[in-house]
């Protein structure tokens, strides 16, 4: 991409990015028009297609396609941009949770489940996973919290259908969004932040 109109297009679209985020933090807004060009260059110039190295295990990963994950989650989940990023933190094309540990519930089960909403609704609202989220990811996420159950994590996951869907293919599970689980997702988001009723 050496053509300037090019580049033009891409600064364009990055700034509108992060206007449309409404970012009050002056650092914060750096940050994110710096992503915004990275993301918005890597479109123009044909490489949206490519995952990054640590990306997604599910087979359903696409490219986020507003260029503006956080403010795409704020948007499914009712909450200003924020909030969310009180929630989560996205580098490159990677989600990461970051709420305190003392925001989930101290019983593994209980906050396996809220872990799984949570990544679920996160990376499917961002279009990091466009259908379905690879519970391997979620595992991984409950391990780094410590809130990992080995022995139940499969039957707590299959357990959570009925809220989300859950697939099984052999060994492997995942996990797809539906109202009553974006419903949820809300609600712990809200009771995360210490705004729940």
């Amino acid at each position: 991409m050496n053509d300037s109109s090019d580049i033009a297009q891409v600064l364009r679209t990055a700034q509108k990015a992060v206007d449309d985020a409404s970012i009050e933090d002056p650092e914060l807004k750096k940050i994110a028009f710096k992503e915004a060009i990275a993301l918005a260059a890597g479109r123009a110039s044909g490489d949206s297609s490519q995952q990054s190295g640590g990306g997604s295990q599910s087979g359903h990963q696409v490219g986020i396609d507003s260029g503006n994950p956080i403010a795409a989650i704020a948007k499914r989940l009712g909450l200003a941009s924020e909030d969310v990023d009180r929630i989560f933190h996205i580098d490159a094309e990677e989600l990461e949770l970051t709420v305190p540990v003392s925001a989930l519930s101290n019983q593994k089960r209980t906050a396996t489940r809220e872990i799984a909403i949570l990544v679920t609704a996160g990376r499917q609202a961002a279009s990091l996973d466009q259908r379905e989220t690879d519970a391997d990811v979620v595992r991984a996420v409950c391990d780094h919290y410590k809130k990992l159950d080995t022995a139940n994590y499969s039957a707590t996951i299959r357990d959570l259908n009925g809220t989300l869907t859950v697939r099984e293919k052999g060994r492997k599970k995942f996990l797809k969004m539906t109202q009553p689980a974006w419903e949820e997702a809300s609600g712990l988001a809200r009771k995360v932040l210490g705004q729940a009723d």
